[in-house]
């Protein structure tokens, strides 16, 4: 996927949080099967409201903004923050700012991630550790993993992500030669009914 990007450019200290976002986050974004509009729908800045802050009996109005948040099929799923390469993602304040937009009542999403170009970080609500932590130069060895807890159909059609073992495969691996003929008898099912 980054095969043309040189990940050297992290260095760099003028490639900064938006050129994370430009040159990294919208390629994996699309790739995932998120656009601006469609069922897999990116909502870029949406204006949160905090909902805690009091100072004596007066209410302030204080809004926070994720940089992502992914939607599949009207329903928000997870948010993605960017930050600059040398910004830490695997735990501290960035981490708890990912947390507490993911579980904002607006957003109510039970996944969360974070990226700073050298690695995408992935997060559940009801865990303290990551689910996956990857290198970006590494993620086309991940992603299909990554498609799994990401793609718009891992949240509305999970199932189509549980793949049943191939009774083929495990034939050719018990040693069945592709010569032999295997027949499996067909049983026939006259009725059935449903008890209440």
């Amino acid at each position: 996927m980054f095969s043309d990007f040189d990940f050297l450019l992290l260095d760099d200290p003028s490639f900064k949080e938006d050129s994370v976002r430009e040159e990294l986050i919208v390629p994996l974004l699309k790739a995932l099967g998120y656009s601006a509009s469609g069922p897999g729908k990116i909502i870029r800045s949406k204006t949160l409201t905090h909902p805690f802050v009091y100072i004596g009996s007066k209410k302030y109005q204080v809004s926070i903004i994720p940089d992502y948040l992914l939607i599949a099929d009207e329903k928000n799923c997870w948010i993605l923050e960017a930050k600059a390469p040398g910004e830490p993602i695997l735990s501290g304040k960035n981490t708890e700012q990912a947390f507490s937009y993911a579980i904002h009542p607006e957003i109510r999403a039970f996944r969360y991630a974070l990226c700073n170009g050298r690695q995408l970080v992935i997060f559940d609500v009801n865990r303290t550790t990551p689910i996956l932590v990857v290198n970006m130069s590494e993620i086309d060895v991940h992603f299909q993993y990554i498609q799994r807890l990401l793609n718009p159909l891992a949240f509305t059609k999970p199932n189509i992500f549980d793949y049943k073992s191939d009774f083929g495969l495990y034939l050719h691996k018990l040693g069945f030669q592709t010569e032999s003929l295997h027949q499996f008898l067909p049983i026939f099912m006259p009725l059935i009914t449903k008890l209440t």
